[in-house]
């Protein structure tokens, strides 16, 4: 519903553009749903993809963006991230960034 809504208040032309953390590639993230208060699905790329064109977009599409900057010295343990590998792991992986045109 939220691409719907997004779709419907956009010009005609405009791109959106979403950033996601916790989606099926990147399995370092899948963990995350057990810490947080509201109701999750883990979808992948292509899933994002479909249902911002069943939205009403144009065009849609997506990439990963990496993260390759070094962790901080003073890195701590989170329950995001119990060990510094788990989050370089994820890091590594990346976000998916998603772009749709009206």
């Amino acid at each position: 519903l939220a691409f719907h809504e997004v779709h419907r208040v956009l010009k005609p032309g405009a791109k959106a553009f979403f950033l996601i953390s916790y989606y099926k590639e990147n399995s370092y993230g899948h963990e995350w749903a057990k810490h947080i208060e509201i109701p999750v699905h883990l979808l992948g790329a292509a899933d994002y993809v479909e249902i911002l064109k069943r939205s009403g977009f144009k065009s849609a599409t997506h990439r990963r963006i990496m993260d390759s900057a070094p962790l901080p010295e003073d890195w701590a343990p989170t329950h995001w991230f119990p060990t510094r590998q788990d989050h370089v792991k994820f890091r590594s992986e990346g976000a998916l960034l998603l772009s749709a045109e009206k």
